[in-house]
């Protein structure tokens, strides 16, 4: 009977034994074998992510290359409208900016100074109806045309018999206060220098019809101060002038006794 205990000792050690073998051989194997699969999992994910990498730099490089594109200017870009003479002007302006005309070219031009529609279309133009709040460019441009035309004439650069009737439409577009308290400040700006710009030349150029409306005008502080500051701009212009006419006439005169 005690021999009988000893024996299943033995059995179950050796049972004991072949399962712990077993579960060893097992346990070193799901080791050996998770080492490869979580490498190549890692590698995987290290692929996946290059790959993605490597897709996104392509789309930034594409987009890059897109975007320089666009922004390339084409040889002959279109003009904006607000950029081009207006078209009533347009004769005028380009016989303006050509350094040297033809004898032809100059007639033209004179008779273009002379031309009372081009002087009624500038008061049209001056006096028009402002129906929007901002800034309308090619608005803005015909504006600065009807300024630049009958800036020209009361320079006096070419002859005109328009110089009077220039000088009163300035006086009638320094006089206007039809502009809506409700305009953009950009534009009331804009409208302002339009007078400022007029009031100059009619001041510089004219200094009789100038200190004649300075004598008679009468509308409020704000003319006042706009009609002070032009007087002022006028006197430093005139200074400038004169000052240019003193050089270039010693200079002639230093060419003429070389």
């Amino acid at each position: 009977m005690k021999k009988l205990p000893f024996a299943m000792v033995l059995i179950a050690i050796g049972i004991g034994a072949v399962i712990f073998s077993y579960w060893l051989t097992n346990q070193s194997h799901s080791k050996v074998t998770a080492a490869p699969v979580n490498s190549i999992i890692k590698k995987h994910k290290e692929e996946h992510t290059l790959k993605v990498s490597d897709s996104e730099d392509r789309k930034i490089e594409v987009a890059v290359q897109e975007s320089a594109t666009d922004n390339q200017e084409p040889l002959q870009q279109k003009v904006k409208p607000w950029r081009k003479p207006s078209t009533h002007f347009q004769s005028f302006i380009e016989l303006m900016d050509k350094p040297l005309v033809s004898e032809e070219e100059r007639v033209k031009l004179q008779v273009l100074m002379n031309d009372y529609a081009l002087l009624n279309t500038s008061r049209e133009i001056l006096f028009r109806t402002i129906k929007s709040n901002e800034l309308d460019l090619v608005r803005e441009r015909e504006r600065l045309d009807a300024v630049l035309y009958l800036t020209t004439i009361l320079v006096g650069k070419y002859n005109s018999s328009q110089q009077e009737l220039a000088s009163e439409l300035v006086i009638d577009v320094l006089n206007n206060r039809t502009y809506q308290d409700t305009l953009s400040t950009d534009l009331k700006k804009s409208l302002v220098g339009d007078k400022v710009e007029l009031g100059l030349a009619l001041a510089v150029f004219h200094p009789e019809r100038w200190n004649q409306y300075k004598e008679n005008y009468n509308l409020g502080e704000k003319h006042q101060k706009l009609v002070h500051y032009i007087d002022e701009l006028a006197k430093l212009k005139a200074e400038q002038l004169k000052n240019n006419a003193e050089r270039l006439a010693n200079r002639l005169r230093t060419i003429s006794n070389s």
